[in-house]
């Protein structure tokens, strides 16, 4: 990514005044390199596309904890701000009723497989790269906040370092997540091991996968291939206890 498609990831990080990207440059840095910062809300448009504050809560939530791991693996400031962004707008589509989401994606030319129709809870990470876009049509040139949206509900094989960073942090923010579980995942992690990402992702596709079994839930077939392909990739594969996987299921909800 260079410097020029950093640009309007560091604008709409900021656009928030409670989320200041750790882009690892001064606050005098980034107005030498952004004179002309709009000034966007956010949340409202994220309100307007029919999120609840909770939602809008965890949005803010897993931008903040992306920004965290992105800096705690020494990501480029680049990163950290793409991480930061697609953390806030990973769930725009969430809340759009299942009409709309298709009838938006048919207009939008986006692709929906069968597999896509049979599980209708992946919609919203299908949708949000088209419905970012047509807000902020500068995203189009930031590939790595794109994909981060997209796959942070199903994950996929070989997923980049935003996307592994933004799938784990949607899961483990404390407003949607209870505590116990969000601490087992950062156990996982390792600053000196950047392939420790892995082993928490794996970690949390395992824990998804068995939240849809019992539930009944259909899988997404690219969720079993992510599953299948990290735990050849990982080092560990950690299990988790049936309390962990009750606190989380209950405090979760739909947060995916």
């Amino acid at each position: 990514m260079d410097a020029a498609s950093t640009l309007p990831l560091v604008k709409l990080a900021l656009a928030h005044k409670d989320l200041t990207p750790m882009t690892g440059l001064s606050s005098s840095a980034l107005k030498t390199l952004l004179p002309g910062i709009f000034e966007t809300d956010v949340t409202a448009w994220l309100k307007e596309q029919g999120l609840s504050e909770r939602r809008i809560q965890h949005s803010l939530g897993t931008a903040r904890v992306a920004g965290e791991l992105a800096q705690l693996f020494q990501l480029k400031p680049e990163q950290v701000a793409a991480c930061q962004t697609a953390g806030l707008l990973h769930d725009c589509a969430k809340s759009l009723p299942l009409n709309k989401l298709l009838t938006f994606c048919r207009d939008a030319d986006v692709l929906i497989d069968d597999a896509d129709r049979k599980s209708p809870a992946v919609l919203h990470a299908v949708a949000g790269p088209a419905l970012v876009q047509s807000r902020w049509e500068s995203l189009s040139e930031s590939p790595e906040v794109l994909n981060a949206i997209r796959w942070h509900t199903t994950g996929r094989t070989n997923m980049g370092l935003v996307e592994e960073i933004v799938y784990i942090a949607d899961k483990i923010e404390p407003t949607l997540r209870s505590s116990d579980f969000s601490a087992q995942v950062r156990t996982l992690l390792d600053a000196r091991r950047l392939n420790s990402l892995d082993d928490a992702v794996l970690f949390l596709l395992n824990h998804s996968l068995r939240v849809l079994l019992d539930q009944c839930q259909p899988i997404h077939p690219l969720s079993l291939e992510a599953r299948n392909h990290y735990l050849q990739r990982a080092q560990r594969c950690v299990t988790f206890t049936p309390e962990l996987l009750v606190a989380a299921t209950t405090s979760s909800g739909d947060a995916s």
